[in-house]
C-alpha cells in the first residue's frame, strides 16, 4: 500500500528501493525512506526518518507520542498483511 499526494513526486527507483527493503526484511510491516521537501524560493531539504527499531509496538508507541521522526506522505510502503484486518465503516452516522 503506497500513499501519494497529488502534488508529490516519487524519485526514480524509489518504489523499487522500498520493495527491496521488504525483500531483505520480510517480516517488516512498513518500509520507510527519506523525503525531499521542496518549497519555492528555498533550497531542497532532505528528511530522513530515524530512531525506528524492530519492535512494532514500541515504534507505534513512540510515533504516537511524537518521539520519532514523522513519516512523510509518499516515503513509505506498507505491507498488505499489516493492513489486512483493518476495515472502515461502510456508512457514516
Amino acid at each position: 500500500l503506497f500513499f501519494l499526494d497529488a502534488d508529490d513526486e516519487v524519485i526514480e527507483g524509489g518504489l523499487t528501493q522500498l520493495r527491496e527493503a521488504f525483500e531483505r526484511h520480510p517480516k517488516a510491516g512498513v518500509a520507510v525512506g527519506a523525503s525531499i521537501r521542496r518549497t519555492a524560493g528555498r533550497p531542497d531539504k532532505m528528511k530522513t526518518p530515524h530512531g525506528y527499531g524492530s519492535d512494532r509496538t514500541e515504534n507505534t508507541r513512540r510515533y504516537l507520542r511524537n518521539e520519532l521522526w514523522p513519516i512523510a506522505m509518499g516515503s513509505a510502503l506498507v505491507a498488505r498483511a499489516a493492513t489486512a484486518g483493518i476495515r472502515f465503516p461502510e456508512a457514516i452516522g
